[in-house]
C-alpha cells in the first residue's frame, strides 16, 4: 500500500511539473512552428524538455522516500559465485582475492567459466585457486558468448541462491553478506542488484566521467525503480539470483543485453528485482572512447532486445509495466537530443533559439537536485558505512553535465540501430 501512494504522489507531482511545463512553452511552440509543422514542434519539445522533465521529477519525487530498511545479518546458506571470464588475465586474479576476503558466514562455491580465452585466463584461475583458500572449480566453455558461459556454470548451481560476477569487478569485503541478506528479506524476491562503482576512476578524463555516471545516474535509477520492486537491470557485473526460478526460465538467452533480458523475465514471472547499494562492487569502465562506444551500444540494443522479448504490457506488475513503457520513449529522447537539441544549441550562439529554448534548461535545476539527492544518500548509506573514499572532481563533473550527456546520446543511437538493422551495423562480440 505505501509503494502504490508513494507511486501515484509520484505520478501526480510530475505531472503537474508537465502542465507547468507546457504552460510555458507555448511561446516556444509558436516560434518553433516558423521551422516545422505543428505537430511536430510539440513532438520536438517534448523529445528535449517535456519527457526528460517529467522523468527527472520521478526521480526527484521517489528520491525524498528512500529509506532502505536494515538488513537482517547474517545470512548463512551456502552461495554459489559465477564468474564468466574471456581474456581476463589482467582482471581475474583481483576478482578472485576479493572473494578471498569475504566476509560471508556460510560455504562459498566459486565457479569460473573460461569462455574461449587465448590468453592466460586459465592459468591465472588455476594460481589464484591455490593462492587462496577458496572452493572452486574452474570450467572451459568453447563457445564464445556470455549468455554461453552463463549457462554452462547454471548447470552446476546446486545452492538456493547464486551470485554473478564479472571477471572485472571487485567486491567490498561485505558485499556477498549485504546482498545475500537482501534477496533472503523477502521470499517473491527474484533477483538483486549489487552497487556499482568505477574502480579506474583515475585514469583519464573519461573514467572520472563515468565516475559520476555510475555513481550519480545509473545508482539513481535503480533506487527508483528498486523502490517499487522494479529495477530493469539486475547486471553481470554483480547480482544475486533465485537458482530455481532462473533455472525455470531457461537461463540467459543468446543477446548482447543478456542480463537485461534475463530480468524482465523475471519480472515477468511477478518476482520483483531489488536494488541494494550498501552491496558495494567496482568495476573497470571503458578507458577509451572506442571501447565506451561499444559497451553503450550493447547496452542500448539490450534494452531493444529487452523489449523485443518481454513486451511491456506482457508485464503482469504494474509498476514494472510502467517502467519499461518508459524505456520505449528512452529512443524518443536520444534521437531528439542528437537531432535537435544539439544543432539547437550551436544556432543559439548564432542568436537563434528555435530549438534550444528556456523550458529546456528549467530541466537542469531538476537534474541537480537529483545529483544532489543521491549524493547524500549514497554517502550516508554506502560511502560512510562502508568507509568508502568518495573522490569529487569538479572539472570531470562539469565534463560529465556538458559532453558526457552526448557521447552516451550518440552511443545509444548506434546500439538502437544495430538492434534495429543487426546486418546493417553488425555487433562487436565482449
Amino acid at each position: 500500500m505505501k509503494k502504490r501512494r508513494h507511486f501515484f504522489i509520484m505520478v501526480l507531482g510530475s505531472l503537474v511539473w508537465l502542465l507547468f511545463s507546457v504552460y510555458l512553452s507555448l511561446a516556444w511552440i509558436e516560434e518553433l512552428t516558423k521551422l516545422f509543422p505543428k505537430v511536430l514542434a510539440i513532438v520536438v519539445i517534448g523529445g528535449i524538455a517535456y519527457l526528460p522533465g517529467f522523468l527527472a521529477a520521478n526521480l526527484f519525487i521517489t528520491l525524498l522516500f528512500v529509506n532502505p530498511k536494515p538488513l537482517t545479518l547474517p545470512f548463512s546458506q551456502p552461495l554459489t559465485v559465477l564468474i564468466p571470464a574471456h581474456n581476463e588475465e589482467k582482471n581475474l586474479y583481483f576478482a578472485l582475492e576479493a572473494l578471498s576476503r569475504q566476509d560471508y558466514p556460510g560455504k562459498l562455491e566459486i565457479i569460473v567459466i573460461d569462455n574461449a580465452s587465448t590468453d592466460k585466463t586459465r592459468e591465472i584461475a588455476e594460481a589464484a585457486k591455490k593462492a587462496f583458500s577458496l572452493n572452486f572449480k574452474i570450467l572451459s566453455e568453447p563457445r564464445k558468448g556470455k549468455h554461453h558461459a552463463l549457462n554452462t556454470g547454471l548447470k552446476e548451481i546446486t545452492t538456493k541462491y547464486f551470485v554473478c560476477v564479472d571477471a572485472d569487478t571487485v567486491l567490498h569485503e561485505q558485499a556477498l553478506s549485504l546482498i545475500s541478506a537482501k534477496i533472503a528479506q523477502e521470499e517473491k524476491t527474484g533477483a538483486v542488484a549489487g552497487g556499482i562503482f568505477v574502480k579506474n576512476r583515475n585514469d583519464n578524463l573519461l573514467t572520472r566521467m563515468q565516475y559520476y555516471d555510475y555513481f550519480l545516474s545509473i545508482n539513481a535509477i535503480k533506487h527508483l525503480q528498486s523502490h517499487y520492486g522494479s529495477t530493469l537491470v539486475a547486471q553481470g557485473a554483480f547480482s544475486i539470483y533465485d537458482t530455481a526460478l532462473v533455472k525455470e526460465l531457461g537461463g540467459w538467452d543468446e543477446a548482447d543485453g543478456e542480463d537485461i533480458v534475463l530480468t524482465w523475465k523475471i519480472l515477468r514471472s511477478k518476482r520483483s528485482v531489488l536494488f541494494e547499494p550498501r552491496a558495494a562492487s567496482f568495476t573497470v569502465v571503458p578507458s577509451t572512447i572506442k571501447s565506451f562506444f561499444r559497451q553503450r551500444r550493447r547496452w542500448a540494443k539490450g534494452m531493444i532486445e529487452g523489449l523485443r522479448t518481454v513486451k511491456p504490457w506482457e508485464q503482469r506488475c504494474f509498476f514494472a509495466k510502467y517502467f519499461t513503457f518508459i524505456d520505449l520513449l528512452i529512443p524518443l529522447i536520444d534521437a531528439c537530443y542528437l537531432i535537435f537539441f544539439l544543432p539547437g544549441i550551436i544556432l543559439s550562439f548564432f542568436g537563434f533559439f528555435y530549438l534550444f529554448g528556456p523550458i529546456s534548461l528549467y530541466v537542469i535545476p531538476l537534474f541537480l537536485f537529483n545529483y544532489w539527492l543521491i549524493y547524500q544518500i549514497t554517502v550516508r548509506q554506502v560511502f560512510k558505512p562502508l568507509q568508502i573514499k568518495c573522490q569529487l572532481n569538479f572539472f570531470a563533473f562539469l565534463l560529465f553535465m556538458a559532453v558526457y550527456q552526448i557521447l552516451m546520446a550518440f552511443s545509444a543511437f548506434l546500439g538502437y540501430l544495430t538492434a534495429l538493422w543487426p546486418q546493417k551495423i553488425p555487433s562487436k562480440n565482449r
